[in-house]
């Protein structure tokens, strides 16, 4: 009876523990976010959670939309951490978000950097397409996420599939986007 108490305990603060590190979205690649962005949040939240010095915006046209490329930079850092795409009518919404920082992961624990081997390890895998940015990832807990793939063994053709053996394992994530 004790070891079965004991062993219940060690379930129980094993949970607690995870339930803690994830209750924090700050870092985490989750279904319709990654960190604290969210697809279809209003851009003006942005000044909330970020320094004006770590949001660089700037507006466009095509046609007659108005829309938004946002690039994010993280605390102490330079270089673009997430890139966003808004799309404007009477309030900008966010429509698009590309990933560039390894600091974000999925509780999973695949974020860039992270290989094909992994995916495959963690999620199961939903459909792989050629983009124009790279081999494109799909996995069935992450709808409308991909994650883009470097492979250079293998030329990405827009629109075609590729099966999963096709990729090699060692493949490195090196994008992850969001529509």
């Amino acid at each position: 009876m004790k070891k079965i108490l004991l062993f219940s305990l060690i379930i129980l603060m094993a949970v607690v523990v995870s339930a803690q590190r994830y209750s924090d979205s700050t870092w985490i690649i989750g279904e319709g976010h990654i960190g604290k962005i969210s697809i279809n949040m209003v851009e003006q939240k942005l000044s909330s959670l970020f320094t004006a010095e770590q949001i660089k915006k700037e507006e466009k046209t095509d046609n007659d939309d108005i829309y938004s490329i946002i690039n994010i930079s993280l605390k102490g850092e330079s270089k673009t951490a997430l890139e966003l795409e808004t799309m404007c009518m009477d309030v900008c919404l966010i429509s698009r978000i590309s990933l560039y920082s390894d600091k974000y992961k999925t509780v999973k624990g695949i974020g860039i950097g992270s290989t094909m081997g992994d995916i495959k390890k963690n999620y199961s895998i939903s459909a792989i397409r050629g983009g124009e940015k790279g081999i494109m990832v799909y996995v069935d807990d992450l709808p409308q996420t991909e994650f883009i793939m470097n492979v250079p063994k293998v030329r990405a053709i827009v629109d075609k599939v590729y099966k999963t053996m096709d990729i090699p394992d060692d493949s490195k994530i090196e994008m992850v986007s969001m529509y």
